[in-house]
């Protein structure tokens, strides 16, 4: 059984291509000297966007020393007003990476991705609920935000709402619904919708999905019916 990871896409979300055009053809991150050259044309070219484009770059690289500079071109860029800038600060936070972890306002800006159209922020939430690991599993928040995930063309929203009908987690267990949205997820390019399809088609409806995820030590802490459907 696949469970999606959190981390949302580390492309560009930029509106503007015809300036992302311009610094991806002028730019190599694996070209020495041009992290240099970069800088100096931001001086130039202050804005928000790029800032993040910069800080992109600077990840691109995939040197460690860049980290911290990286982190505080997206925060120049988020506060700048650049709505692309959230899914970069929110994985920021959630991974640590060029700054303090900090899940809880990892999740605060997880969400704030899905209200401003990027529904796999939604997903991010929902599947931090229904895990448990690194805040306590409450499976009616995860439900909510997995649906607004799903209902907002999040393929990962997708496989995560399957797999609250597949082990009847707060909801009834329902594996032709499980299905159904396993195979929507797998046509928006979900290989794990694709083999939780196969796994229904080689264990039956009648299997103990919920008794795998459990064994495997999906959900941290798992307590049967602390947040059934009916309390």
């Amino acid at each position: 059984m696949l469970v999606e990871g959190n981390l949302l896409s580390a492309t560009f979300y930029t509106e503007s291509m015809k300036l992302e055009k311009y610094v991806l053809s002028k730019f190599d991150p694996n070209r020495p000297g041009d992290v240099a050259l970069f800088r100096e044309f931001l001086k130039e070219n202050d804005t928000p966007e790029c800032h993040l484009l910069f800080a992109e770059f600077l990840y691109a690289t995939g040197e460690k020393l860049h980290m911290k500079e990286y982190a505080e071109h997206v925060i120049i860029a988020y506060n700048g007003g650049e709505r692309d800038a959230i899914p970069y600060l929110a994985n920021m936070y959630f991974f640590g990476e060029g700054i303090e972890k900090d899940i809880g306002l990892a999740l605060v800006l997880f969400e704030k991705c899905g209200d401003v159209g990027i529904p796999d922020g939604y997903f991010s939430v929902g599947n931090e609920y229904l895990m448990g690991v690194n805040v306590p599993y409450d499976h009616r928040k995860a439900f909510h935000y997995l649906k607004k995930a799903s209902d907002g063309g999040s393929a990962k929203g997708m496989n995560g709402l399957g797999l609250m009908y597949l082990c009847g987690f707060y909801v009834d267990k329902d594996v032709r619904k499980a299905k159904k949205l396993f195979a929507k997820a797998r046509i928006r390019g979900s290989s794990s919708g694709y083999s939780n399809m196969m796994l229904i088609d080689e264990c039956g409806p009648e299997f103990d999905y919920k008794g795998m995820m459990l064994e495997h030590g999906l959900i941290e802490g798992y307590i049967e019916g602390k947040d059934a459907l009916d309390e």
